[in-house]
C-alpha cells in the first residue's frame, strides 16, 4: 500500500479514482482573478499537461461568455472544452445566452453545467425550469441548508453547491456545518460540488489571498472533504446501524484531520484513520478509528455524489499533492 510518505512511480488506483476530474478551474475568480486570456491559456496548458486527468470544467460567468468566446479563437483544441457557467440574478436571460453559446460554439466548448445561487425552494423550481437541455444545474445553498430544500433540488434534477471558503476567514463554514451538509445531501440523494477555499489537500492554516501581507486563516482540505464524502456515500441505504454510528462519530475527525499520515491510498482501497475523543460528563474517552473505502466505491461516489470543487488555482493543489508525495 502507498501512503502519503513514500514516493511511488505511479498513482494508486484509489487515489486516481479520488482525483479524476476533481478540480474545476476558476482562474477568473478571486483570489487569482486572472484576465480572460491568461485563464484560458492556463486551462489549455493544463489540458496538455501531465495531470490533465485531475482537471474538470472551465468556470466562467455568463456575463463574460462573449469575452471567453473571443479568447477561445486563439486556442487549438482536439476536443471541445467542458464549461460551467455562473448564472447571475436574471436567470432567464442568462439561460438564453447559454443556449446561444452552445449552438454557436459547440466545436470549441460546451456549457454542460450552470451554477445558480438560490435562497428558497421557489427559486430552485424557477431556475431549474429555465435550464437549457443538457445543462446540469448546481444550486448554491447555505452550508446549513435543510433536507427539505435539498429534496426540492433532487426533484428538479439538480445538484447542490456549497461554498467552502473565500478571501476572508468568516467565509469558511465550520467543520460541523460541512459534515452535516454532506450527510444531508446523502440523505436527500443529491450530488454536490464545492467552491472556494479548497486549495490544499489537508486542513491547514494558510494565507487567504496571494498578497504578500495577506492574513492567514484555517482552510478545509479537499482530501478531507472528499474522503468524508466517500465515507458517507459508501454507506448506502442498507448499511448496518453500527457502521452508520462509526461514520457519524468519525466524520468530524476526518474533516479536522491535519496529519497526512492518517490517510493512505492503495490499489484496492483508501484508508482514513485517527483518534476520536468522546466525553460523557467528566469522563473522556479516546478511541482509534480506521475506515477503508474500496476503489470501486470511490469511483461511484465521485461520479454520482461528490462531483468536484472549483479552485482559482490548478497548480497549487497539484503542487501540494506532489509535496505530500502523492503525485
Amino acid at each position: 500500500m502507498s501512503s502519503v510518505s513514500p514516493t511511488t512511480s505511479s498513482t494508486p488506483a484509489s487515489l486516481r479514482a479520488m482525483l479524476r476530474g476533481l478540480i474545476d478551474y476558476a482562474g477568473l475568480f478571486p483570489p487569482a482573478a486572472l484576465d480572460m486570456q491568461h485563464a484560458v491559456a492556463n486551462y489549455a496548458s493544463y489540458l496538455e499537461g501531465e495531470h490533465r486527468w485531475v482537471l474538470g470544467r472551465f468556470v466562467v460567468s455568463v456575463a463574460r461568455l462573449a469575452e471567453f468566446r473571443a479568447a477561445l479563437k486563439h486556442i487549438s483544441s482536439v476536443e471541445p472544452w467542458r464549461v460551467s457557467a455562473i448564472v447571475a440574478a436574471d436567470a432567464a436571460a442568462d439561460a438564453e445566452v447559454i443556449r446561444a453559446f452552445n449552438r454557436e460554439c459547440a466545436r470549441r466548448a460546451v456549457i454542460d453545467a450552470a451554477e445558480v445561487k438560490v435562497s428558497n425552494a421557489a427559486e430552485v423550481r424557477r431556475s431549474a425550469a429555465l435550464m437549457p437541455e443538457g445543462v446540469t444545474a448546481y444550486f448554491e445553498v447555505p452550508a446549513d441548508v435543510t433536507v427539505e430544500m435539498l429534496r426540492e433540488i433532487a426533484a428538479a434534477g439538480g445538484r447542490a453547491k456549497i461554498r467552502t471558503g473565500g478571501v476572508v476567514e468568516s467565509a469558511f463554514p465550520k467543520v460541523d456545518a460541512v459534515g452535516q451538509f454532506i450527510v444531508k445531501c446523502a440523505e436527500a440523494k443529491v450530488a454536490f460540488k464545492a467552491t472556494a477555499g479548497l486549495h490544499h489537500p489537508m486542513r491547514c492554516v494558510k494565507p487567504l489571498t496571494y498578497e504578500a501581507d495577506a492574513p492567514k486563516g484555517t482552510m478545509h482540505g479537499f482530501l478531507n472533504v472528499f474522503l468524508a464524502a466517500c465515507v458517507v456515500g459508501a454507506l448506502g441505504d442498507n448499511a448496518a446501524p453500527e457502521h452508520r454510528e462509526q461514520v457519524r462519530k468519525a466524520l468530524p475527525a476526518i474533516l479536522f484531520n491535519e496529519q497526512p499520515a492518517n490517510i493512505s491510498f492503495g490499489e484496492e482501497k483508501a484508508t482514513v484513520r485517527g483518534m476520536l475523543t468522546e466525553s460523557s460528563g467528566a469522563v473522556i474517552r479516546n478511541s482509534h478509528y480506521e475506515i477503508d473505502i474500496v476503489t470501486p466505491v470511490i469511483e461511484h461516489v465521485r461520479q454520482n455524489f461528490a462531483i468536484s470543487f472549483g479552485s482559482c488555482s490548478f497548480e497549487e493543489p497539484i503542487d501540494d499533492l506532489r509535496g505530500l508525495q502523492l503525485l
